[in-house]
């Protein structure tokens, strides 16, 4: 059996197929999973294509690049991985259809740097992915822990346009599949009704509808993580 990183009511991976599907993965299209950690996103990008590399700053198991290898035992679907910074990559320019960063920006201190080195070995026409990132707030502060950045949707918005990309928005799968499914219902305390509540509701397509079309104003009161997807501009 495929051993699965993540157990439940939320479920990222949903942000991962929704990309996938969303992008229209190919066999030869060529993915760079950037900040991959133990290679869950890899596995399941490399369920589409053939040409997929994870690059990592650590790569011991459990933590890093090495975890791959479970991955690609149990699927039988191998990829390639590479131990370097996220800001200065060993590649050549414009080598890859798309890039991806899960839940891996925020640790970088200088997002301007990152954006224009992912800009640079990204091809014309390519695509770059940002979900699950840590994402602060109006109401949502978080203190700095580690080399973890709380940015804004603004921040990244912001970087984004200044290096040469046109982000575009998307509510998170993740969150429509956790709302849909009631899982908020399951929550202890004093949640428990207010998830009810939310789920209820969530599940009138209007509402749905409304909450989708106003994604960036969620994002910049409660830090909701969107995902973003960003498309170089035409020079």
């Amino acid at each position: 059996p495929v051993p699965h990183y993540h157990a439940g009511a939320w479920n990222p991976e949903n942000d991962i197929a929704f990309v996938l599907d969303h992008l229209h993965i190919q066999k030869d299209t060529r993915i760079l999973d950037l900040g991959a950690g133990v290679c869950w996103t890899t596995r399941d990008l490399a369920s589409r294509s053939d040409h997929v590399l994870a690059v990592d700053i650590m790569d011991d198991k459990f933590l890093g690049l090495e975890s791959g290898d479970t991955y690609i035992r149990a699927t039988g679907r191998f990829f390639d991985r590479v131990n370097s910074v996220m800001e200065l990559l060993p590649f050549r320019d414009n080598r890859f259809d798309v890039i991806l960063t899960n839940c891996s920006a925020h640790h970088a201190e200088d997002l301007s740097r990152l954006f224009t080195e992912i800009r640079r070995v990204l091809k014309p026409g390519g695509a770059y992915v940002i979900c699950n990132e840590l994402t602060q707030g109006l109401f949502k502060k978080s203190e700095l822990v580690g080399n973890d950045h709380y940015y804004t949707i603004q921040d990244y918005l912001r970087n984004l346009t200044a290096v040469g990309f046109k982000p575009q928005i998307f509510f998170p799968r993740s969150i429509h599949e956790t709302l849909m499914n009631g899982a908020l219902k399951r929550k202890s305390g004093k949640w428990q009704n207010v998830g009810k509540i939310a789920s209820r509701m969530y599940k009138k397509l209007w509402l749905q509808k409304v909450i989708h079309r106003n994604t960036f104003f969620l994002s910049e009161l409660l830090g909701l993580p969107p995902i973003i997807i960003s498309y170089p501009k035409k020079i």
